[in-house]
């Protein structure tokens, strides 16, 4: 059978949309089909496309080999990023991907080297409370002392972080000042 992926069938600007739709609501064979696509294509913009897919599964088991995209040999630099992030800014998806960080980080700190590693606690910004500002700042503090500018966007992103966690907090007694009168 012809297991290729029919991109063309889509209007261009399109086509990224609806990989992502088809990947939240696919399941494994597809997630096979796009993985083969992305490891055959030298399409920077396809590869780009399939990524995005590939990167935004719903299902918690593909989460996970989602996320293994990370580590994926035949993952150029520049698209390791997406996966992580990807998952990052799902509400859904960001405590796994959390944790999935943290249980990889050796692994990915070696691929990364100093540069792209510095830039890991930029996953941390899609969080909304003091937990995981301390808890995110608690991790990467000492893993980022061997990055290039890590400290720095350690606590830019610890920043965002409690911001979003402060005005979180305020809204939440204004609505409920609100609400007992």
């Amino acid at each position: 059978g012809d297991h290729q992926l029919h991109t063309d069938a889509v209007p261009t600007d399109l086509v990224e949309v609806c990989l992502i739709v088809a990947a939240e609501e696919g399941d494994a064979a597809l997630f096979d089909r796009m993985l083969a696509e992305l490891g055959r294509t030298p399409d920077g913009i396809l590869r780009q496309r399939l990524l995005a897919g590939l990167s935004n599964v719903d299902e918690p088991s593909l989460r996970d080999r989602a996320l293994g995209r990370v580590l994926d040999p035949q993952l150029r630099m520049n698209e390791r990023f997406r996966p992580l992030m990807a998952q990052f800014a799902d509400a859904h998806g960001r405590e796994r991907a959390l944790a999935w960080l943290e249980a990889h980080y050796d692994a990915v700190r070696a691929l990364f080297g100093a540069d792209y590693a510095g830039y890991l606690p930029y996953t941390l910004a899609s969080f909304c409370d003091r937990e995981h500002a301390e808890a995110g700042r608690a991790f990467f503090a000492p893993r980022m002392l061997d990055t290039n500018f890590g400290p720095r966007i350690l606590e830019a992103a610890v920043e965002t972080v409690s911001l979003c966690a402060a005005r979180a907090d305020a809204q939440r007694e204004s609505a409920a000042r609100a609400f007992s009168r």
